[in-house]
């Protein structure tokens, strides 16, 4: 079994009236599913997006699982928020515009 940690940085530009989930996956959109991932409330819901104020500088870890059977190669990495009450993705946009399916690309992992 391996792991991964990812520290996700969210930098609060307006205090959220709702209550967010974050997310981070290990997935090729062609898959029908993830390899791994990890949806969980902002540190480990230790500090929720509700109690975000304008300017909060927030880290929060995710730990993904790798399946031991997982196939040699190159794997992208997403993140992004969604809603708690009915799992919309928030609107995600970067400097050359809106992420598709606002899927925020972190990178990638490579598995040997």
């Amino acid at each position: 079994m391996q792991w991964v940690d990812l520290t996700l940085t969210w930098l609060v530009a307006t205090s959220p009236q709702e209550d967010y989930i974050a997310f981070v996956h290990i997935w090729r959109p062609t898959d029908a599913s993830p390899v791994a991932q990890n949806d969980s409330r902002p540190r480990d819901g230790w500090f929720p997006t509700t109690a975000w104020i304008r300017g909060d500088v927030v880290p929060d870890r995710h730990r993904l699982q790798i399946p031991d059977d997982i196939k040699p190669g190159s794997y992208p990495v997403w993140a992004g928020l969604y809603r708690s009450s009915d799992a919309t993705r928030l609107h995600a946009t970067g400097p050359e515009g809106p992420f598709a399916d606002n899927l925020v690309p972190l990178g990638y992992i490579e598995v040997k």
